[in-house]
């Protein structure tokens, strides 16, 4: 059935309306229509039987405060659109997808490797001034029990060096580890994300 002889079989049953509520039925489905262009005649068969849409519109219309037509079912066209649209945003979305594991694997796999270079040097660092303090303190005390004193006094200068060294540093080192390690989880909490998908939709 066209969209023509839809409205011709619709008129026709809207005959128990007033004509104030019948032409604006008919003006509604014939919008409906011209907003369908090419795809009217598939709309007009998507609306179904115009005896029933016909029945539907009468009903309403004897309601209170109801209006003399009914919100057709959505264009073909539309549908259509819809469809496609969904389908192109999940291939962007995959891609996305593939392109952020490709980038942001390697790049968060190398940055941990990185984090965990830099906290073995640091520990390191602290490691040999506490080993200077423990070192100069032990050949000091023996120095000055055998009577060498300014080996002791030199040996335990180095000591309390390192030991200064030893206590200026532990903190910000600490700290630049914790730093960086809550960026580290940080980038990967935002990599998940996106991967997920549950960053906001546009």
């Amino acid at each position: 059935m066209t969209a023509s002889e839809f409205m011709q079989r619709l008129a026709q049953e809207l005959h128990g309306l007033s004509a104030q509520e019948r032409d604006e039925a008919l003006r509604y489905y014939r919008e409906y229509f011209e907003e369908a262009g090419e795809e009217a005649d598939a709309a007009a068969q998507a609306l179904g039987s115009p005896q029933i849409v016909a029945q539907r519109i009468i009903a309403e219309a004897g309601r209170p405060g109801s209006t003399a037509y009914i919100p057709p079912v959505q264009q073909p066209a539309q549908q259509k659109q819809t469809a496609n649209s969904h389908d192109d945003y999940n291939i962007v979305r995959m891609v996305l997808i593939i392109l952020l594991v490709v980038v942001l694997v390697p790049l968060w796999l190398t940055l941990c490797i990185l984090w965990i270079s830099m906290v073995g040097t640091l520990i390191c660092i602290l490691c040999s001034f506490l080993t200077g303090v423990v070192a100069g303190a032990v050949a000091g005390v023996s120095a000055l029990v055998g009577g060498v004193t300014g080996t002791a006094l030199w040996s335990l200068g180095a000591a309390l060096v390192c030991l200064g060294l030893l206590l200026l540093l532990w903190k910000p080192f600490l700290d630049l580890s914790v730093i960086s390690f809550k960026g580290l989880r940080a980038l990967a909490a935002w990599g998940m994300k996106a991967i997920s998908g549950k960053e906001d939709k546009a």
